[in-house]
């Protein structure tokens, strides 16, 4: 699969949360759906 480096979107959000458990939402344009890569890190 090729992709086109024009059409990647990276976005970082850098922020402390405290402990629990979370839920990730995306949304494309027009209500489309697709798949989303989610990484968390804990930065010391």
């Amino acid at each position: 699969m090729y992709l086109s480096k024009t059409l990647i979107r990276d976005v970082a959000i850098v922020t402390t949360l405290p402990p629990g458990s979370y839920t990730v939402g995306g949304s494309g344009v027009g209500a489309t759906s697709g798949t989303a890569l989610v990484e968390l890190y804990v930065v010391p």
